[in-house]
């Protein structure tokens, strides 16, 4: 599976460090800048059952320096160990043909409840530290049909995902992501044909704590088309694969950072945010979750009060 879908890619640091600094050297490119070694932005995330732990480790861009050496370049020689809080340790290799750090959990198991700590050590620069601590699954979540609207071309859905929260603590660091499937069936002059469809129903966005039956809810939505021509088609859901993450305190502040400084960045009127790093010495994320999978029949998600 993609680590942490979320629709965000993470390696989006990479991009925001290069596109931000890119964007500001044309304003310094005719001063004097003392040379400052790059800061380096580092990204992994480990999960139970996860068979390979993987890492990018690359330099940031310097603002105003010219040479394309630090511009998305992954750092290939450090020494990269994560120890868990027993002292067993894991050393990662580097993989030119990856681009990143890799390691087998065949003799290093990732379990929940567990912390783990980052160490990377490299001549040119100070050593990169970080830790997270592996959080346990909720199991009890499902979907709630809320309403469908007709805009004429097409059909929107709305399915709110809720958690049981009588169990849970204050902190609230969930996130769903979920996949609706079906089945399409179009009529024309050639005759019937059936094909198959997926949708996503949730992009990222902090779940809202709504108290009502004691539970958490998260808003999705996703729009079926109504086709008339030149084939009449009509598409019917048969699934929702729902997913939901529980995410430690380091990786849910950083994509929620992230999406804060998308906002920022298109929005003039909104004051510039930082993105959120646990990373000492360094940018990017050393986080952990927890996944746990249900599918739910769109029938009886239908046929529920």
């Amino acid at each position: 599976m993609r680590i942490i879908r979320i629709k965000r890619k993470f390696v989006i640091a990479t991009f925001l460090f290069a596109a931000s600094f890119f964007a500001c050297s044309t304003l310094v490119e005719d001063m004097e800048l003392p040379f400052l070694t790059p800061p380096v932005i580092v990204h992994a995330y480990l999960y139970p059952g996860m068979t390979e732990i993987n890492l990018v480790l690359h330099h940031a861009r310097i603002i105003g320096h010219d040479d394309s050496h630090y511009s998305d370049d992954p750092v290939r020689d450090a020494n990269v160990v994560i120890i868990s809080e027993y002292g067993d340790s894991l050393l990662l290799e580097y993989s030119g043909q990856r681009r990143h750090y890799t390691a087998s959990t065949e003799h290093f198991p990732v379990t929940a409840g567990e912390s783990y700590f980052l160490l990377i050590t490299h001549p040119d620069f100070d050593d990169v530290k970080s830790n997270t601590t592996i959080p346990f699954g909720h199991k009890i979540f499902y979907p709630v049909f809320i309403d469908s609207v007709d805009h004429g071309y097409r059909r929107e859905f709305f399915v709110d995902g809720c958690i049981d929260s009588i169990s849970l603590s204050s902190e609230n660091y969930f996130q769903f992501y979920a996949e609706v499937k079906g089945t399409v069936t179009c009529w024309g002059e050639e005759g019937t044909n059936e094909d198959v469809f997926n949708r996503d129903l949730f992009s990222f966005s902090p779940l809202i704590d709504a108290t009502i039956e004691s539970r958490i809810t998260q808003t999705g939505n996703f729009s079926l088309p109504k086709r008339t021509f030149p084939d009449t088609c009509t598409y019917y859901p048969i699934t929702i694969d729902l997913k939901l993450f529980s995410m430690d305190f380091h990786s849910y502040q950083y994509l929620e950072s992230i999406e804060e400084f998308l906002d920022a960045s298109d929005n003039p009127f909104v004051q510039p945010q930082t993105v959120y790093t646990n990373i000492i010495n360094g940018y990017g994320v050393f986080g952990g979750y927890y996944m746990v999978e249900r599918s739910f029949s769109w029938d009886d998600l239908l046929a529920e009060p």
